[in-house]
């Protein structure tokens, strides 16, 4: 009874719920739980031999190269202070039109998506640049909060992704093929976005002011010499490092150790590549290289003991008996995707949930590069999805202390961007081609 499929698998999901439960950190939560069930069930030599060769086997995985270069690149562009001329320059063009603000926040968190590559550091810094000047323009304080949020977590889905690098091994998928899959949901996402502004601006002119002192008036050739001033040095490097995955020149690591310098060159050439810059961007790169390694490492342990234990066939019994054929199984794993969003951060989804799911998906005979994209948008939702939403708490203690932005005005602005996300997960499930067309262009 007690070495049944059945009840290991609820034993660990009963020991992952209740520690998720009590705050433990995911990472050494999940190690900690493969060693408690894994030694009792299978003995301690073959537990420690199995997990030993799945952490190993996570270490020297080459894919994961990627991850240290993309986000030293990612932290480095956010201190070369080109988001800042950027968006100071798009206010200047976009500033005299209602809404101007909104499509600017909505135009730099795209751009911002595709040279920092999380969604923590594109939604910190695009609150920290927006929220101040969406208020004093009189823009309303939860659908600012929502216009950010949306726009900051393009991070997590735009490439150079580092959910799409770590997304890669685990479902055993090219990462340059997948940073080509995601541009098309990226951008629908963005233009999405666009047009609820552009609606909103229409339903309620209140929410999205005209500034009462409007920028001043810039000539048209102005305005394109300014934009290609302040946006060529990103644009630079993003077909630096696009271009040579696409053209098949490099691979995603060598292309992210290309992006890594460019963005340091171009630190240096703002000069604002002191040594205690350099110092704290490599420090931070390796303080978060270090926390999604050991992420990667404890949670693949965590996924063999459940694997060996025969959850994988449970769980796949029980989502095959979902009513409504295909279609229906597809719906209840989104569904489940959704919700696990809430109290998982999207690391832990990847890491735990989607490996149990990809058999599924093919045995359904769904496209995997399709499913793996469809996954990534809808976990874009873990970082609006109360009650760990990361960018809710990014965005209130990023805003300014006297403009009185609470977590609950936040959560409420994200809760119809949070829906403009399922409206894109929908149409690329009506429009697959919006996922696949890039990739099938790709030289490499």
């Amino acid at each position: 009874m007690f070495a049944t499929p059945e009840f290991i698998t609820a034993v660990l999901i009963i020991g992952l719920t209740v520690m998720l439960v009590n705050g433990y950190p995911l990472g050494i939560m999940v190690g900690a739980l493969a060693l408690i069930c894994g030694i009792p069930l299978f003995g301690g030599p073959a537990t420690i031999e199995m997990l030993y060769g799945r952490m190993w086997d996570s270490m020297f995985n080459y894919g994961l190269l990627a991850i240290p270069l993309f986000i030293f690149m990612g932290q480095m562009m956010s201190s070369s202070g080109i988001a800042e001329k950027l968006f100071d320059a798009v206010i200047i063009i976009t500033g005299r039109m209602r809404g101007g603000l909104a499509y600017a926040v909505v135009f730099i968190g795209t751009l911002l998506a595709a040279c920092i590559g999380t969604a923590g550091s594109s939604t910190s810094l695009l609150s920290y640049m927006a929220m101040p000047s969406m208020l004093n323009s009189g823009y309303d304080k939860r659908l600012s909060s929502g216009i950010i949020a949306g726009a900051g977590t393009l991070g997590i889905l735009i490439p150079p992704s580092v959910m799409l690098i770590v997304m890669g091994p685990v479902m055993g998928l090219s990462a340059g093929r997948l940073f080509f899959a995601a541009i098309g949901p990226g951008l629908l996402l963005a233009l999405i976005y666009a047009v609820y502004i552009l609606i909103i601006s229409y339903v309620r002119p209140d929410a999205l002011p005209v500034p009462a002192i409007s920028p001043i008036k810039v000539p048209v050739g102005a305005k394109i010499r300014l934009f290609s001033v302040s946006a060529l040095p990103s644009l630079l490097i993003i077909f630096a490092v696009m271009g040579a995955i696409f053209f098949g020149i490099a691979p995603p690591a060598e292309a992210g150790a290309v992006g890594a310098f460019l963005a340091a060159v171009m630190a240096l050439a703002y000069r604002k590549l002191t040594p205690k810059v350099f110092k704290d961007v490599t420090m931070s790169s390796v303080l978060v290289t270090g926390q999604v390694l050991l992420m990667i490492v404890f949670c693949s342990a965590f996924v063999g003991i459940f694997v060996r234990g025969g959850g994988m066939e449970v769980v796949e019994k029980l989502i095959m008996n979902t009513p409504g054929g295909k279609w229906g199984i597809f719906i209840a794993i989104q569904l489940i995707i959704f919700i696990l969003g809430g109290p998982l951060d999207w690391m832990g989804v990847v890491l735990i949930v989607v490996p149990i799911v990809t058999p599924i998906g093919t045995a359904l005979g769904f496209d995997p590069l399709w499913w793996a994209i469809v996954i990534c948008v809808n976990l874009q939702t873990s970082f609006l999805s109360p009650p760990l939403a990361t960018a809710i708490y990014i965005i209130q203690t990023t805003s300014p202390p006297k403009s009185g932005v609470t977590v609950k005005d936040v959560t409420m602005g994200v809760l119809p961007f949070m829906g403009l996300q399922l409206i894109g997960v929908a149409l690329l499930v009506v429009f697959p081609q919006i996922v696949m067309w890039l990739p099938s262009l790709m030289l490499g």
